[in-house]
């Protein structure tokens, strides 16, 4: 089979957040998440923000835990903040989507359709009903962050709906994967850490994430 990859940009926008699962104070805070250290400009942002902390708050203490160091998965972030494991994770929310199905909304198509028009929620009406409904469910969204994404893909070239007609396909999302099944794609939800492995495989045949996770995970 021919291992040739075929991209397609997308107006995919998912939203990746830093969450913090406690109200309870502590001198020591840890990031986790899935992504290469100093590659990813999502680990890098968490190292601004960290530095920015200790420098207005020299008694707390950030430490930063990339590729899932922590040995926690990146599919079980939000259970590890609720439980205490960890305090705070650079999380994509449709990932909890299976249990908490409004949170789709940060994945869909076209909510919002560009970064400028994402800019544009911060502040709004949108912005304060999210913020508490995830207080809601134990979580307080930090900073957020809107990445164009698009669709890989290990063989065929996608095109149009036509081309997803009997593709294996991650998107992240039960949600959005109900326009897969209705072109006649199998959905598969997993991390996009594990992109790469699974076409490498051969159990995946395309894949939508964002251009960040593409260059971040080497999947090209």
């Amino acid at each position: 089979m021919s291992t040739r990859k075929y991209w397609r940009p997308s107006t995919l926008f998912a939203l990746a957040v830093f969450l913090f699962a406690s109200a309870a104070a502590a001198d020591q805070l840890r990031i986790a998440h899935q992504w290469a250290p100093e590659v990813d400009a999502r680990d890098r942002a968490a190292r601004i923000f960290a530095a920015e902390v200790e420098r207005r708050l020299p008694q707390t203490k950030i430490s930063i835990h990339p590729r899932s160091s922590l040995g926690i998965k990146p599919l079980e972030q939000y259970q590890a903040m609720l439980d205490g494991r960890i305090e705070m994770s650079i999380f994509p929310m449709f990932y909890i989507a299976p249990q908490i199905p409004e949170l789709s909304i940060t994945l869909l198509p076209g909510v919002p359709a560009t970064t400028e028009q994402a800019q544009l929620l911060k502040g709004s009406a949108f912005h304060k009903h999210f913020q508490e409904f995830c207080e809601s469910k134990g979580i307080h969204v930090l900073t957020w962050w809107w990445l164009a994404g698009g669709v890989v893909s290990r063989a065929v070239e996608i095109g149009g709906p036509n081309t997803y007609r009997g593709l294996t396909v991650r998107s992240g999302d039960p949600n959005f994967d109900l326009m897969f099944e209705a072109v006649g794609a199998t959905p598969q939800i997993m991390a996009s850490t594990e992109i790469g492995a699974n076409m490498q495989k051969g159990t995946l045949d395309a894949a939508l994430a964002s251009f960040e996770s593409f260059v971040s995970l080497r999947i090209f």
